[in-house]
C-alpha cells in the first residue's frame, strides 16, 4: 500500500533520532544531518540514511523497510550497495538497520545479519522486528516518535492498542498541533495496512484531527489526482475504442448501402429518397452485409423487386443505444 511506505518515510524524517536510539538501544545517538538516499544502481531511493553521533564518533545510520514480497537476498545487496556508496561519500562507520515490517512473533526484537559476498568479505545489518514485541512494551519503553507503528506490534493491531497509542500522542507534549496530527495520520495509514476496520479506527481518530497534517493531505491530494487521472485515462480509452467502433460501423453501414442502391438502381431505375434514408440509416451493418451480397448476384429486375421488398419491410431492429433510425 502506497500510503502505508509513505507514511513511514514520513516518519523516520520526522522522527530520524529515534529511529536509531531504538535501534541501538541508546538514548544518546544524536543525529547529525540527512545523507544522500539516491541508489542510481538499483534504480530507487534509500529510505533513510544519516550522519549521526553515537558513542562520541561519527557514523551513518542506515534504514531500509523491508516490505512484503521483497526477497531478502535482493534486499541484502541494496544493503551492501548502499553502504559503499555512504561510505564513499561520508568516509565513515556505516551501520545499517532493516526494520521487518512483516517479521515473525517468534523471532527476536534484533537480529544480526549478513551477506556473505567472499571469504573475508560480508555486508551487515540489524534487523529489527517489532514483531517480538507487546504494544504496552512499545509505549512504555520505546520512544515517542515510534507510538504511530503500535499495529506493527505483536497484538497491536487491535482496538485497545489503536486507542492507547492514540491517546498517547495526544497527549504527547511540547508538540505542534500539525506535527501530532501527522503521527496521528500515520498511526492511520499503519492501523489501516494491518488490516484494523476503518470504521473501528475512524471511532479513535476522527478525519478532523487529521487535517492539519502535511502527510494526511498530501496522500489524499495524491489520491484524488490520480482518481482523476485515472478516470480520465479510462474516459478517454472508452472513448476512443467507442469512437473508433462506431466510425467503423457509420462507415460499414455508409458502404453497404451504397452497393445496395447502386445495384438496385441498375435493375429498377432511380429509387425514392425515403429507401436511400431507410438504408443510410440502418443501425446494424451486418444486415447490410447481406443485402449487399444478395444485390451482388442479383440477375433480373424480379429478383430486385424481391430485395427491395425485404428491405422495405424488415423491422427495424433497435440499435445499440436503444432507439430506431432506420424509417
Amino acid at each position: 500500500m502506497e500510503s502505508f511506505d509513505e507514511s513511514l518515510k514520513f516518519l523516520i524524517h520526522d522522527e530520524p533520532e529515534d529511529f536509531f536510539r531504538f535501534g541501538f538501544a541508546d538514548p544518546t545517538v544524536t543525529v547529525v544531518r540527512p545523507c544522500e538516499v539516491d541508489l542510481p544502481s538499483r534504480d530507487r531511493d534509500i529510505d533513510a540514511s544519516y550522519l549521526i553521533l553515537r558513542n562520541g564518533r561519527k557514523e551513518v545510520g542506515h534504514v531500509e523497510f523491508h516490505r512484503k514480497h521483497e526477497k531478502l537476498r535482493a534486499l541484502a545487496i541494496d544493503i551492501a550497495d548502499a553502504q559503499v556508496r555512504l561510505f564513499r561519500r561520508e568516509e565513515c562507520h556505516v551501520v545499517t538497520h532493516v526494520w521487518d515490517l512483516y517479521g515473525s512473533r517468534k523471532t527476536p526484537l534484533l537480529t544480526e545479519r549478513s551477506l556473505m559476498m567472499g571469504p573475508k568479505t560480508r555486508s551487515g545489518y540489524v534487523r529489527i522486528n517489532l514483531r517480538a514485541m507487546p504494544w504496552q512494551q512499545l509505549l512504555e519503553q520505546g520512544p515517542a516518535g515510534l507510538w504511530p507503528l503500535v499495529p506493527l506490534t505483536k497484538d497491536g493491531a487491535a482496538e485497545q492498542a489503536v486507542k492507547a497509542a492514540r491517546d498517547a500522542i495526544v497527549s504527547r507534549k511540547r508538540r505542534k498541533s500539525s506535527q501530532q496530527a501527522d503521527h496521528l495520520a500515520v498511526l492511520w495509514f499503519v492501523a489501516e495496512a494491518e488490516d484494523v476496520p476503518t470504521k473501528l479506527v475512524q471511532l479513535y481518530i476522527q478525519e478532523a484531527q487529521l487535517m492539519e497534517s502535511t502527510l494526511y493531505k498530501s496522500i489524499f491530494a495524491k489520491g484524488e489526482e490520480r482518481g482523476r487521472s485515472q478516470g480520465l485515462s479510462q474516459g478517454l480509452s472508452q472513448g476512443l475504442s467507442q469512437g473508433l467502433s462506431q466510425g467503423l460501423s457509420k462507415g460499414a453501414v455508409r458502404t453497404h448501402a451504397s452497393i445496395i442502391i447502386k445495384l438496385l438502381t441498375r435493375h429498377l431505375g432511380p429509387l425514392e429518397p425515403g429507401i436511400h434514408q431507410r438504408l443510410a440509416s440502418w443501425p446494424h451493418p451486418e444486415t447490410l452485409e447481406v443485402w449487399a451480397d444478395e444485390a451482388i448476384a442479383l440477375t433480373d429486375t424480379n429478383a430486385a423487386r424481391r430485395l427491395l421488398e425485404k428491405i422495405l419491410t424488415t423491422p427495424v431492429p433497435p440499435s445499440t443505444d436503444g432507439s430506431s433510425q432506420a424509417t
